[in-house]
């Protein structure tokens, strides 16, 4: 293998002498051949974090070598509250690769006992007497927050480090609305993570002035970066202002943040949608009461109000004026000429495992093997590793193959000795300490760990643990790059106190009685729930819980619960609930009607959400799809949500449904407007 080979030579090797003793290379028809495939396997070692370094000899030949003072982590060690930190980030995504990514990592920090870090079930082992009776323990252990936070990939770390340098890139992008994509110049500065997405905020040449891309409408799984930068008037022109906040650009990402209070008349016993958002009291109008409602996101509070129809009144002048405008817009929508479209069956997702998954996979199996001479049982590996017993067989086959060249070192390739249920390793040597992290692994752990410490609910120590191993992990990286990347938890400031409340329930394993409005019924409802985990997703968070009225495992947005007590009721978590799978957070399809829905390329995400059966991807960039729905009201919750950007195609049953009841609303609210 490549990376052994310039590990085990201390002094480098040319290219010359790779293309001799890599077999891969050896057996290419080509020089251009090996060119692509060299630069390729290059980038491949950086991606995962290898220290491949270049230098250039007296003759003129390029010389490659591995840093070895680069290569092995440095002995970490961690207090217990920044193990108890490190435990909620093993367990902390909901999102499985990424969780195992994680994880993997994680296990090479793994220099301390305290923690038991593999797969799902992450549980911390701290302060908790040996004697413990089980009860005791499930009361006091646990991690019990999941979320899905903004994936760290090779395009985030190319861009962390070209904001640690404060240099230009150029790559390709596709804004909102453009039909075609477009050559990008920027000097970049910071990394912003919000609402599940990272962004790149820099100096856009072409534009002349200080511009903000979102990651995942760059049309490439890289970006190139220039050595020089373009014409500027002169340097400072691309420089970050004084001014440069990137926390408060965030902010602005995020959306409004201030918790704000409306009163609505809302019509006795309906409008249930609302009666979550606040409380309240008796009205001298007949027939209606008076709804006190806290929001903090102003566009989902118009749409719950479109939603009730006719059974609300808005008492505020401005937000009427502002539901009328989203009324008008939507009724024009959904009457304007529907675009041709043919929807064909959603493309495959890619299941195969990246070349640096794979490799990562290698050096982890390696790395602890390594630690332990004497081999381990296939059971403890396994969970080491979070891995599968299947996937494990695979990687241990791939591994039989590995090792230093066989015309180079004869005989020093990997020997796995497996016999019954025991697996060791030999000849392994060059992997005696856990590699680095890679910049792509550690952001992931630092915004893990910042996640830790701003999130309701977490107690002081493990708050003060979050920080200070999140400070211990920057010591990594590039001292500059905590400057450049910026991320957070992101929870509703209407929602802390309830989160805090929950988490509290969840490890008191307290039952609580809620009322819950039902968006596939459209009702509100009353619920018994055994509180298991808040899972966060973006700017929504959800609550998993046994629901003693379904008799099932269920899963709750948190701007849906309405009234929540914490009662007196201890429960014990039931057999088909003590392995919480990762939630998916989709429709319930199953029964429902058939409808095709339209987003714009702002928005082209959201198809996703409802498991579309077909798609189809129009010019500029707007996605539609075929899905099913549970009832009429999720469609027009949707399309007034986000007016002008979501609109119901097919079928005509369900346009005219959506039509009818948002013209209802308009009319019965312009007419409060105009007599009152």
């Amino acid at each position: 293998m490549l990376w052994l080979l310039l590990t085990h030579e201390r002094t480098g090797c040319t290219k010359d002498f790779l293309r001799e003793h890599v077999d891969d290379y050896r057996d290419l028809a080509s020089e251009s051949a090996f060119e692509r495939k060299f630069s390729r396997d290059k980038q491949l070692l950086r991606d995962v974090g290898l220290p491949l370094q270049s230098r250039s000899t007296p003759a003129g030949q390029t010389v490659y070598t591995i840093d070895q003072s680069q290569l092995f982590l440095p002995q970490i060690d961690f207090t217990a509250d920044e193990e108890r930190a490190l435990a909620h980030v093993s367990g902390l995504w909901g999102n499985d690769s990424d969780q195992t990514s994680v994880s993997r990592a994680l296990s090479r920090l793994q220099q301390y006992p305290g923690l038991l870090l593999a797969g799902r079930g992450a549980v911390e082992k701290l302060d908790v007497p040996d004697d413990a009776e089980p009860a005791e323990m499930e009361h006091s252990t646990g991690v019990h927050v999941r979320a899905q936070l903004a994936r760290t990939d090779r395009l985030v770390s190319d861009l962390a480090e070209a904001c640690r340098q404060l240099g230009w890139v150029s790559f390709d992008y596709r804004k909102v609305g453009a039909a075609a994509v477009e050559q990008r110049r920027v000097r970049a500065w910071s990394l912003v993570a919000a609402a599940a997405h990272w962004y790149l905020v820099g100096f856009d040449a072409d534009r002349g002035q200080q511009r903000m891309f979102r990651l995942d409408r760059v049309e490439a799984p890289s970006v190139r970066a220039r050595t020089q930068a373009p014409d500027l008037r002169t340097a400072q022109d691309s420089a970050p202002p004084p001014n440069f906040n990137p926390k408060a650009l965030r902010k602005q990402l995020l959306g409004e943040s201030a918790v704000q209070h409306s009163e609505l008349l809302i019509r006795t016993e309906a409008a249930s949608s609302l009666r979550v958002m606040g409380r309240t009291e008796p009205h001298s109008r007949n027939g209606w009461e008076l709804l006190h409602a806290t929001f903090t996101r102003r566009r989902s509070f118009l749409s719950a109000i479109a939603a009730a129809g006719t059974d609300v009144i808005v008492l505020d002048d401005d937000l009427r004026a502002e539901l009328i405008d989203t009324l008008e817009r939507v009724a024009a929508l959904h009457r304007s000429a529907t675009p041709s479209l043919e929807l064909a069956p959603p493309p495959k997702s890619r299941n195969r495992a990246s070349d640096a998954a794979v490799i990562t996979r290698m050096i982890d199996i390696i790395t602890v093997l390594n630690k332990h001479p004497e081999g381990l049982q296939r059971t403890e590996l396994i969970a080491r590793l979070n891995t599968t017993d299947s996937l494990l067989d695979h990687d241990l086959q791939i591994l039989r193959f590995c090792g230093l060249p066989e015309r180079y070192a004869p005989g020093e390739q990997f020997d796995v000795i497996e016999e019954g249920d025991h697996v060791a390793l030999r000849q392994a040597d060059e992997l005696a300490a856990p590699l680095r992290l890679s910049t792509p692994e550690a952001l992931a752990i630092v915004a893990g760990l910042r996640f830790v410490a701003d999130y309701p609910g977490m107690s002081t120590e493990t708050v003060r643990g979050a920080r200070s191993a999140r400070d211990k992990i920057l010591e990594l990286l590039p001292s500059s790059e905590v400057e450049v990347v910026h991320a957070s938890a992101e929870v509703d400031p209407a929602h802390t106190t309830k989160v805090s409340l929950l988490l509290d329930a969840i490890r008191q394993r307290r039952v609580l009685d809620v009322d819950y409005y039902s968006m596939s019924r459209h009702e509100l409802t009353h619920r018994e729930l055994e509180p298991l985990r808040v899972v966060q997703m973006a700017e929504r968070t959800y609550l998993q819980a046994w629901c003693r009225t379904a008799s099932a495992l269920r899963v709750f947005r948190l701007d849906r619960l309405g009234d929540v007590t914490v009662t007196d009721h201890v429960f014990d978590v039931r057999p088909a609930a003590a392995d919480l799978p990762p939630i998916r957070l989709t429709p319930n399809t199953a029964g429902g009607a058939e409808a095709t829905l339209w987003f714009s390329y702002r928005l082209r995400d959201h198809l996703d959400d409802f498991v579309p059966l077909a798609v189809a991807e129009l010019p500029d960039g707007s996605v539609a799809g075929r899905t099913s729905l549970q009832h009429p009201q999720v469609a027009v919750s949707l399309v007034t949500e986000h007016p002008g950007e979501t609109r119901v195609l097919a079928p005509a049953s369900l346009i005219e449904h959506t039509l009818a009841h948002v013209d209802a609303a308009l009319g019965h609210h312009q007419s409060w407007q105009t007599h009152h």
